[in-house]
C-alpha cells in the first residue's frame, strides 16, 4: 500500500467514491461539512482518524477516478487552494501550512532541486536535498510529510 505511512492529515489518499461506512460511524462522526467543496471528504475522514474510527484498506478496487479536462480537482484553482490551507492549519499547523505555501509558491525551484537529484541518480535522497537547500522551510519536517506536500502541489 503507496499510502502505508501517509499521515491522513497531510493527504487525502482515500478515494471517496470507493469508501463505505457504517451508520453508526456517521452518526460518530457527523455531517461533511458543507461549506467546504473541495476537501469534505478529507475533512470528514480526517476527523473519523481523530474519533478512532477503524480504516480497513483492500486492495480490491472499488471504485475509479478519471481525470480529465474538466474534473473538479483540477478546476479548483485557488478556492482549493484555499481550502487546502484550511485542512493544514486545522490538522497540521502552521510550520506544515507554510511549508506547503513555500512549496506551492516555488514550485519551480523545488523541481530543480527534485530534478536534480533525479539526473545524479541521488533519488533515495530527493526530500533530503529539498531540506538542505531550504533548511528554514523544510529542516525538521519528515520526508514523507514532504512528499505529501508536494504531491499537493
Amino acid at each position: 500500500n503507496k499510502y502505508e505511512n501517509y499521515q491522513l492529515e497531510l493527504y487525502d489518499f482515500i478515494i471517496q467514491p470507493g469508501s463505505f461506512w457504517t451508520k453508526k460511524v456517521w452518526e460518530e462522526i457527523g455531517q461533511v461539512n458543507e461549506s467546504l467543496h473541495f476537501v469534505f471528504d478529507w475533512d470528514w475522514f480526517v476527523r473519523a482518524k481523530k474519533a478512532n474510527t477503524n480504516f480497513k484498506y483492500t486492495q480490491r478496487v472499488m471504485a475509479m477516478y478519471r481525470v480529465h479536462d474538466a474534473h473538479k480537482t483540477s478546476n479548483g484553482g485557488e478556492k482549493r487552494q484555499k481550502e487546502i490551507e484550511y485542512m493544514l492549519s486545522e490538522y497540521s499547523g502552521e510550520k506544515i501550512l507554510n511549508a506547503f505555501k513555500f512549496m506551492r509558491d516555488e514550485r519551480s525551484k523545488i523541481d530543480e532541486v527534485l530534478k536534480f537529484a533525479v539526473s545524479n541518480k541521488l533519488t533515495r535522497f530527493d526530500f533530503k536535498l529539498l531540506r538542505l537547500r531550504y533548511p528554514s522551510k523544510f529542516l525538521s519536517i519528515p520526508d514523507i510529510a514532504l512528499r505529501q506536500l508536494y504531491e499537493l502541489t
